[in-house]
């Protein structure tokens, strides 16, 4: 794979940490009031939401051909940190062209250009959602 410049890389980073910041300000505006529910019922309170996107976070990394375990034991906001810097390490390995041609199981590795687009909608989706559900 072809390395991406460092201007790129750079532009890569700031964007994603925009969506967390935006995410983590949606969850600290919101984290202690009700959303509403799904239209079928049910639905992820903020806390869920946050732990549906880390779960999601650490699946698209093995797009980028990485790998996060977690321990179960651990807190949520340890949870986010650490998965925040795989992401932002898995960037940067892709930067340098250090990522397979096809995943451990011959899957499709992602183009770092559509990996941060797919994070930046599946985030801010659910800062969408948030905002959207608040009662």
């Amino acid at each position: 794979m072809r390395p991406i410049d460092q201007e790129v890389f750079q532009r890569f980073q700031t964007l994603t940490k925009a969506y967390w910041q935006a995410l983590d300000m949606a969850v600290q505006q919101n984290s202690d009031k009700e959303l509403r529910q799904e239209p079928r019922g049910g639905g992820r309170d903020v806390t869920g939401i946050v732990r549906h996107l880390l779960d999601s976070d650490a699946g698209y990394l093995s797009a980028l051909g990485r790998r996060l375990k977690k321990s179960p034991e651990i807190e949520l906001d340890e949870e986010r940190d650490l998965t925040r810097q795989a992401v932002l390490n898995a960037l940067a390995a892709a930067m340098h062209g250090e990522r397979p041609e096809r995943g451990p199981r011959g899957g499709m590795i992602w183009k770092p250009r559509y990996f941060v687009r797919r994070l930046a909608w599946h985030v801010l989706d659910h800062v969408w959602e948030i905002e959207n559900r608040v009662m």
